[in-house]
């Protein structure tokens, strides 16, 4: 099996964590390809041994779109599957390169870990804040490699490995919010590209002023309860004798300000039944609809590939599922077909999209 690394890597980051995130990603991957976007000179120095692609085009303009043009260099290297961090992440301790394999060996198309964000010390972090996100993906071009088309958000995966992603027992750490420095720099950077919180809830932003106290962070205790977690969840697989025909999905902003992205097939019936949220754009991609479950276990949360960024140079993008949406009224069983609003599910009625929400979603 052959694994390669990939990273975008900003200004100033050789001065902060790049040395342990670079160090560890070398450690799992056959050959690493790094992403410079206006790096300076001490950074650039770092990236011995590593396939060098340098891009200076503006980070909060053009993200998606560097990205994207890097997976060609990144199809050179001939990959089975990439392990895509940023500058500022670690790998729990647990991690090794014979689980990376082991992961790998189980199916799907990519594997989704536990981020946590450390949080004024590297014994605390904040845990309203944790969510899981895809950092391994399976190389498979035949599905598209393109990424969320957002300025901001896009992803670290293309948008295939997004609605098949499995979730792994571990934790990433991200250290890209500890020092309240950092947290600042991040509001203003988010406030000249984002000001009106187009690409990402408004919540999320003012979360980041917060200075409510962190939690203590016990990596042990955590790893336990995220095992036991994704224990229940089943495996996806993917059919690779399955035609994949290119699909349509519509970004949708809901009242509380967060973006979901909806199938086309969805679309009117979703708009119907919410006449106050707003289409925002669409973008055409390429994935699988065969899932095939081989572990027994409750299907594991569906998470949209709406994506937040962290990390000071805009280098780290995680996926965040939605908060849950509560039912302005009593749900009632009808014989209209409803969609689901987190997931491609379609239920012959309210009441079975609600027990569908209530069981998958947990919500």
């Amino acid at each position: 099996m052959r694994i390669v690394g990939f990273m975008v890597v900003g200004a100033g980051e050789g001065k902060r964590y790049l040395e342990r995130s670079l160090s560890q990603l070398e450690k799992f991957c056959d050959e690493v390809l790094i992403v410079a976007n206006n790096v300076d000179a001490h950074t650039a120095n770092m990236f011995g041994g590593c396939h060098v692609r340098f891009d200076d085009r503006e980070w909060g303009v053009a993200q998606n779109k560097i990205k994207e043009d890097a997976m060609v260099d990144l199809g050179k290297l001939k990959p089975d599957w990439v392990i895509a961090i940023d500058a500022d992440e670690v790998f729990d301790d647990t991690m090794t390169r014979a689980e990376f394999e082991r992961l790998a060996g189980l199916g799907g198309a990519a594997w989704y870990f536990h981020v946590i964000d450390l949080w004024d010390s590297e014994t605390t972090h904040r845990k309203e804040l944790a969510f899981w996100n895809i950092r391994f993906w399976r190389y498979m071009p035949e599905l598209g490699l393109g990424f969320e088309n957002k300025n901001l958000h896009c992803g670290l995966a293309p948008r295939y490995a997004y609605h098949k992603g499995n979730y792994a027992p571990h934790i990433l750490r991200h250290y890209g919010l500890m020092k309240a420095a950092d947290r600042a720099r991040k509001v203003a950077r988010y406030d000249k590209y984002d000001p009106k919180a187009v690409f990402k809830s408004k919540g999320y932003y003012d979360t980041l002023r917060s200075q409510a106290p962190p939690d203590l962070y016990d990596e042990i205790v955590l790893l336990n309860e995220v095992a036991a977690e994704v224990a229940t969840y089943k495996i996806k697989q993917i059919n690779e004798k399955v035609m994949h025909k290119p699909q349509k999905y519509h970004y949708i902003r809901r009242e509380d300000g967060s973006v979901i992205d909806i199938p086309d097939r969805h679309l009117a019936m979703t708009l119907k039944q919410h006449p106050t949220w707003t289409l925002i754009d669409n973008v055409d991609v390429t994935r699988s609809d065969e899932q095939l479950p081989t572990a027994r276990g409750a299907e594991a949360p569906v998470v949209e590939a709406d994506v937040e960024e962290r990390g000071e140079d805009e280098d780290t993008e995680e996926t965040q599922e939605d908060e849950p949406v509560k039912p302005a009224a009593p749900v009632e069983a009808s014989d209209e077909e409803v969609a689901c609003e987190k997931c491609d599910y379609i239920g012959k009625n309210k009441r079975a999209v609600s027990m569908h929400t209530s069981r998958v979603h947990k919500v």
